[in-house]
């Protein structure tokens, strides 16, 4: 459709729900905006768009000059507060119809209005510019009661501050001038009241009442809206006063054409108007107009300033509509729950401009204290506001105290996680207590005590879903925790395993295994750092969120995997539903270094078994038979020789060699780690990373033998040990066992006959730590440590990985650190956990947690405007 005949508009600051609602409409529409604000549906729905420092009068001259030259411009219309009084400027200076420059000055200048309405005779209130704190209180000695103060020139409900005494007048001058951009307080005597807003539509001078807003607010001493309703409820009386006293303030400061939003205080027989805007109602009342009066403001708009046609009012409200706005604690937000809840209450049309996790909510002093909105629709004012308020109290937000933006996000959780600590680091302790290991039999009513206490303890945090699960046939206790994902957002599983290894002999340890005790900033006991702090870890996240975290999150405990996790495949087909995750956490690895955030990305994997040498059918005397006939101890001892070449390097045939990661690892600090003696030469070649992270290893565990002290002169009839080879990333675990086999087969000497039992098997993993997942780590682990996050493999074998890798192939993996590091001494005597990489870890986990649900809240579309 040509739009050659149809009026010219140019609306300055347009925002896309306004300009949707002039789509179709006859009218040629330009927009101009300030640069970086376009908007690709705003684009579509115009002639053209312009960009111009829309509050620079002569910026916006400037454009607009050259539009009217283009094509002339019949009306312009300012959209958003600060461009009001240049698009006056600016259209007067080029004959465009446009509300008066004059009017829209006066509403701007709080002092100048209200001289204006006393020079019209019109009922206002005492008032002073002060320029200093002795200024106004020579005002307030002068005033029978109450004093409000607020900034000349300011708007959004700012600076405003009651003064009720001489107590609370340095409060109040403080509060209000921080907020005075031109360094003058407006006081005002305070008028008791009925405090609404009265929305208009004026041409020509002519205007008409579209509705009434009801205005609910903090009280004293800020007045912080906190909800509307219209229409508002009012008697006959009431609202004559009421529209009359608007009626005669927009004549007084000579608002002509356009929308307007003006604040009354009604008493009595009387009103007062307190507040004029040249513009729509904001917090959603423009919207909420057209739910109760069928006016789109929009449209109205343009047809007063092209046509001077003020729009028809039904004599009875089409519905009512309530908006109740969020106004959580002040401080910085870290999760949001509730949502879905809210967005179910009948009645509910939208919630909007919701504030974003990691953004700082100021106090509730003014409107950036408020975190969204409800809007609501109903049959009547009261069933609106009911839905608008039931929706609002369902959503959830969780913040932390907060220096604000001068500090992180990362600088905000610690100082909230110290005071999760210690009573994480109590529970920790009951958990060390308890001697949960899996491979003794004995222990297996202390594993059940172990998976009940970490139940109880996610339990108490909040989780809607725990439960223990033993039903695989041979399985330990494991825990499952769940906490449902917020629409949208992702689920993260978080492992950790709650069985420990066997102590090895008390006497090596310096204070009793199940005995927690911190030295030196490190706390000693079995299941310290493997991996009862991994559980911690996870509780203290969810503590700290209250059991509310932004995104969804699934906890699991196995009770099995210093076993080798023999049921974890069964377990993980039983239970994958419950278990399905987007992004998984497994903070049972080690720190490169104390202090270094460290990312398992190779793990090796595990074949091992029992050999059994037996050479004699029974024991005889060695001197009677020595020489001829072998025994079985000295065959086995030339056998597991074979497993290594002179060098070290394993010499079992078909074991493949990984790829290790490039982190930097010492052999003087190797060397210290593990204990080694002066003079013992290490094994194999390459680099460190290469010989304990990606290639295969062969160890002797345990041999069965006579004790020293039981030695008679006897050939051994047999012998066995326990021997276990670590296998590198890309080996196959079947085909390594089958190499391991072949070759203590093919060389056991002299003839000996050879048993093998095979024992556990763990697949080896490599980890591709491409995206959105990793990306997350790697933020939160550099903020929490401090340092970036550092790419490392392991030699151990968590079979966990592999397991839930073929369970759920798209997952992230990511194998961390609870704060278990080289000196952390696991499985062995003294293990420890570092408290300070502990903390740490906490930190990392939660800010992961966040980040996670920011690159998913950034990912959706813009926020309502």
């Amino acid at each position: 459709m040509s739009t050659e005949s149809f009026p010219h508009l140019v609306l300055v600051g347009a925002r896309p729900e306004i300009v949707g609602k002039l789509v179709g409409a006859p009218i040629a529409l330009t927009l101009v905006d300030r640069p970086g604000a376009d908007d690709p549906f705003v684009r579509t729905a115009a002639l053209r768009t312009f960009t111009a420092g829309i509050t620079d009068t002569e910026s916006l001259l400037a454009c607009v000059r050259a539009i009217h030259r283009w094509r002339p411009v019949d009306a312009m219309l300012g959209l958003t507060e600060f461009a009001l009084y240049p698009t006056s400027l600016a259209g007067e200076a080029l004959g465009i119809r446009v509300n008066p420059a004059e009017a829209v000055r006066l509403t701007r200048d709080k002092a100048a209005m209200r001289h204006r309405l006393a020079e019209r005779g019109l009922s206002t209130t005492a008032y002073r510019l002060c320029a200093g704190i002795d200024d106004l209180r020579a005002f307030v000695s002068t005033c029978r009661g109450k004093v409000l103060v607020k900034p000349a020139d300011g708007n959004g409900g700012r600076g405003i501050s009651l003064i009720d005494g001489e107590t609370t007048l340095e409060a109040a001058w403080a509060h209000t001038a921080r907020e005075c951009a031109a360094g003058q307080v407006l006081a005002e005597e305070f008028i008791e009241g009925h405090e609404i807003s009265v929305e208009t539509m004026s041409a020509a001078g002519e205007h008409r009442v579209l509705a009434v807003t009801e205005k609910h607010t903090t009280g004293p001493p800020h007045f912080v809206e906190t909800s509307h309703e219209l229409p508002a409820t009012l008697g006959d009386l009431e609202r004559k006063n009421a529209t009359a006293a608007v009626f005669w303030a927009l004549d007084a400061v000579g608002h002509a054409w356009g929308p307007g939003h003006t604040e009354v205080i009604t008493y009595g027989d009387g009103a007062t108007v307190v507040e004029i805007n040249t513009r729509y109602g904001g917090a959603r009342i423009w919207e909420m107009v057209e739910f109760v009066s069928g006016v789109d403001l929009a449209t109205a708009s343009a047809r007063a300033l092209l046509h001077g046609l003020l729009p028809a009012v039904p004599e009875v409200p089409l519905a009512a509509a309530g908006v109740r706005f969020l106004t959580p604690p002040a401080g910085r937000i870290i999760a949001v729950t509730g949502l879905q809840d809210a967005l179910g209450v009948r009645g509910v049309v939208r919630i909007g401009e919701m504030s974003r996790l990691g953004e700082v909510l100021a106090p509730l002093t003014d409107y950036r204290g408020r975190a969204g909105y409800v809007l609501a629709g109903g049959r009547d004012p009261e069933s609106a506001a009911a839905a608008a308020s039931r929706a609002a109290s369902l959503i959830r937000f969780q913040t932390v105290a907060s220096a604000g933006e001068e500090t992180s996000m990362s600088d905000d959780l610690r100082a909230a996680l110290a005071e999760v600590l210690p009573s994480v680091r109590r529970d920790l302790e009951e958990l060390i207590r308890i001697p949960s290991v899996s491979a003794d039999p004995a222990h297996s009513e202390d594993v059940r005590r172990s998976a009940e206490l970490t139940a109880r303890l996610f339990d108490d945090a909040g989780a809607p879903d725990t439960e223990i699960l033993d039903d695989v046939e041979g399985g330990r206790p494991a825990v499952v925790a769940r906490f449902p994902a917020p629409p949208g957002m992702p689920t993260v599983l978080l492992y950790a395993h709650h069985d420990v290894q066997p102590t090895g002999d008390p006497g090596k340890w310096t204070s009793p295994p199940f005995t927690p005790l911190e030295r030196d900033g490190r706390l000693y006991g079995r299941g310290s750092a493997d991996d009862k702090a991994g559980i911690a870890a996870h509780l203290a996240v969810l503590r700290l969120f209250g059991g509310r975290p932004p995104v969804g999150v699934t906890v699991f405990v196995e009770g099995e995997e210093e076993i080798g996790s023999p049921t974890l495949g069964a377990f993980l087909r039983r239970h994958r539903d419950k278990l399905r995750a987007d992004v998984a956490v497994l903070a049972d690895s080690a720190n490169l270094d104390v202090g270094v955030p460290s990312l398992t990305t190779t793990l090796r994997g595990l074949v091992d078994c029992v050999v059994e040498v037996r050479a004699l059918e029974r024991g005889v005397h060695s001197g009677v038979f020595g020489g001829a006939a072998p025994d079985a101890l000295t065959a086995l001892c030339r056998l597991l020789a074979t497993l290594h070449d002179d060098q070290g390097e394993v010499a079992v045939e078909g074991l493949v060699v990984g790829k290790a990661s490039e982190a930097g690892y010492s052999e003087e600090r190797f060397r210290a780690e593990a204990g080694m003696l002066d003079g013992v030469r290490l094994l194999g070649s390459g680099t460190i990373a290469e010989r304990i992270w990606a290639k295969p290893t062969a160890t002797v565990l345990a041999i069965d033998a006579t004790p020293v002290a039981d030695a008679s002169n006897t050939l051994a009839p047999s012998a066995r040990a326990k021997v276990s080879v670590r296998l590198a990333p890309g080996q196959n675990v079947d085909a390594a066992w089958e190499s391991l086999a072949r070759h203590l087969r093919d060389h056991a000497p002299w003839g000996v006959q050879v048993e093998l039992t095979r024992g556990s098997l763990g697949r080896p993993y490599a980890i591709d730590t491409r995206g959105a997942g990793f990306d997350a780590a790697r933020v939160a682990f550099g903020a929490a440590y401090g340092k970036d996050l550092v790419e490392v493999g392991i030699g151990g074998t968590i079979p966990f990985i592999a397991e839930f890798a073929d369970a759920f192939p798209d997952a992230a993996i990511l194998v961390t650190s609870a704060g278990s590091d080289p000196d952390a001494r696991v499985h062995g005597a003294d293990e420890s956990l570092h408290l300070g990489d502990f903390a740490n870890a906490c930190l990392a986990e939660t800010l992961l947690l966040v980040e996670l649900a920011r690159a998913n809240d950034r990912s959706r579309p813009p926020r309502p405007i």
